[in-house]
This record gives structure tokens, C-alpha cells and sequence, in this order.
């Protein structure tokens, strides 16, 4: 864990001098995770990525201040995500500040897979937009985009514990939605 501190510090170091080898292996490593993180929450897939692209831009004009916190750079450009997301639903004076959607690639599945995955995808956003948006954004973050709850708390601005708490009322009721749904559990 210290050699994964030691080395994500170095990198954020080498970043602030600009160098383009740190730069272009931060914009790599995380921009699958953003682009997921944001697609899945706006309609348009150009919207995505422009807002995508944003997000490391609004990097580089602030890595030089960046100050090293639990959950490291992942936490701090998910930070910077969900607010160029609510950003993005201001400028269009959206009165829902975070959509929900899944989506299935056409590439993996057949027709009849793809069938099943937007039957349950939608089953599974109806489920998801009865929590509260707070947790909603935390199982989202957590089981769509793979967050830890080190890093779930740092973009949340909440302790460790509280995500903890958080997640196990949000499964709860997420288990109760679904089972009104008419979903069964195994």
C-alpha cells in the first residue's frame, strides 16, 4: 500500500512539472473509469466525452495545488467528475441533478442478451432513482464504477465510517425497493 502511496505521489509530482509522460499515463489509467463514471450519468454520448475531456483539463489547470488525501488522485478526479457533471445539469438547468443509465455493448451480447440487459437495467434504474440521491451516488460509485470506500468518502466529503453506515441503509432499502418491484433475490 505505501509502494502504491509512494508511486501515485511521484507520478502527481512528476505531473506538476507538466511532464507529459505522467500526464499521458494519468489521462490513460483513469479515463475509462471518468468516461463510465459520466456516461452514466448523462444522455448523450458526445456529452460524455466533452465533459470527460473537461474533467482533465480542470486537472491540469489545478494538479499544482492538488494536496494528497485519502483515496489519492482517483478520489480527487471523481471529485472533480461529479462536479463537472452537476455543473453540466446547471448550465442545462436540469432539475435532476444526476441521471442514471446502463448501458449494454452491442459488441458482447446477442440480440436477446441485449434484450435482457436493458430489461434489467431498467428494472435496476426505477430501483435506484427511489433511494436517496446520497445513496444513489454511493452504490453507484462504489458497484458501477469500482470505487473503494476510501475513495467514496473522499468524493463525498464524508468519513470512512459514514460510507460504511450509508452503504449498508442503502442496501437495505435498495433489497426492499426490489423486492416491491417483484424482483427475486437469490
Amino acid at each position: 500500500m505505501a509502494d502504491k502511496e509512494g508511486d501515485e505521489r511521484h507520478l502527481i509530482d512528476r505531473a506538476r512539472r507538466f511532464d507529459q509522460s505522467a500526464l499521458e499515463q494519468i489521462y490513460i489509467t483513469y479515463y475509462d473509469a471518468i468516461f463510465r463514471y459520466i456516461s452514466a450519468r448523462v444522455q448523450r454520448y458526445e456529452d460524455a466525452e466533452d465533459l470527460t475531456h473537461e474533467v482533465f483539463v480542470k486537472m491540469l489547470k489545478s494538479i499544482s495545488s492538488f494536496k494528497y488525501r485519502d483515496g489519492g488522485l482517483k478520489a480527487w478526479l471523481f471529485t472533480i467528475a461529479k462536479n463537472t457533471v452537476i455543473d453540466y445539469f446547471r448550465r442545462m438547468q436540469s432539475s435532476e441533478e444526476l441521471s442514471v443509465n446502463f448501458r449494454a455493448d452491442p459488441k458482447m451480447f446477442e440480440p436477446e442478451e441485449i434484450a435482457m440487459q436493458r430489461l434489467f437495467s431498467e428494472q435496476a434504474r426505477l430501483a435506484l432513482l427511489e433511494l436517496t440521491p446520497e445513496q444513489r451516488q454511493l452504490l453507484i460509485l462504489r458497484f458501477g464504477d469500482g470505487l473503494d470506500p476510501s475513495e467514496i468518502a473522499a468524493v463525498m466529503g464524508k468519513s470512512k465510517d459514514a460510507i460504511y453506515a450509508l452503504q449498508h441503509r442503502a442496501l437495505a432499502s435498495l433489497a426492499k425497493i426490489i423486492r416491491k418491484l417483484g424482483v427475486e433475490l437469490e
